[in-house]
């Protein structure tokens, strides 16, 4: 299957650099690859989701984006899903 892309124009003052630029503003650059996901997402009519699989002691997480399960430089976890919820110390992966 073919990866699809959103791509802005740098043109200056078309519209996609404009709300380029709101985006960048209001989030920070370091979030604008989550924020693509959640656009692709958005047009493919789909929620973000993360499964969660048992295997031989190992508990597997998968997601359906690329950037909906990240392992960032402190060695922390980071779960961005339309499926967790958190009950009061507890992770809930839901099924959808």
């Amino acid at each position: 299957m073919r990866k699809k892309k959103i791509i802005f124009s740098s043109s200056g003052g078309t519209p996609a650099m404009k709300f380029l630029q709101e985006i960048t503003e209001y989030f920070g650059e370091e979030e604008i690859d989550r924020i693509a996901a959640r656009i692709a997402a958005a047009c493919m009519k789909s929620s973000i989701i993360i499964t969660a699989t048992a295997n031989s002691g190992t508990l597997e997480l998968s997601g359906n984006t690329a950037k909906c399960i990240i392992m960032n430089a402190g060695n922390t976890l980071e779960l961005e899903s339309d499926n967790i919820t958190v009950n009061g110390t507890v992770l809930c992966i839901n099924n959808l």
